[in-house]
């Protein structure tokens, strides 16, 4: 299954994954609100480009009134978590039109998270595991032995009989 998908991107010590709703700094994520987030994604993906108070009202309120006063409070935010300073921003204001990222964005490649990071892989690499030890004990059962392997295909019904339970009763 592949996780990733999208274009992702770096600058400085960041990585942004937009389809991931991520940003990481040097390996370990960076909270995020979901407003400044998408914000953050517009600004590199134009990175370069004037980003207009109009573009941005319309990508991150598209059908609501928002007062344009909530931009410049995104773009402080963002600021201070991306550690921006004069001698070198990140983001640039430019007066009465709108905002510029500065940085060199670059296209990243993606990265596959570990096997062991994905739910599905785990529980497949299991059920790989217990079928061929199924396969050894068949053989031994012979013909209409029974074989009752707890959890296997999930938890019983807490009323359903155990094998030795339904051994025990008379027929």
């Amino acid at each position: 299954m592949d996780v990733t998908c999208g274009p992702q991107y770096e600058f400085g010590p960041f990585r942004l994954e937009p389809d991931q709703h991520l940003l990481v700094r040097a390996g370990q994520p960076v909270k995020l609100s979901p407003k400044a987030f998408e914000l953050l994604v517009l600004l590199v993906r134009n990175s370069g480009q004037l980003v207009t108070m109009d573009q941005i009202m319309e990508a991150l309120w598209p059908d609501s009134f928002v007062e344009e006063a909530n931009i410049p409070v995104l773009i402080s935010f963002l600021r201070k978590v991306l550690g921006d300073h004069e001698d070198a921003p990140y983001i640039q204001t430019v007066p009465k039109k709108g905002y510029r990222f500065t940085s060199a964005a670059r296209l990243a490649g993606p990265v596959e998270p570990p096997p062991s990071a994905s739910p599905a892989m785990s529980v497949f690499s299991r059920k790989r595991a217990v079928i061929p030890a199924l396969a050894l004990l068949i053989p031994v059962l012979g013909n209409g032995g029974l074989l009752y392997l707890p959890g296997l295909a999930g938890p019983a019904h807490p009323r359903s009989p155990t094998l030795a339970q339904s051994e025990a009763r008379p027929q």
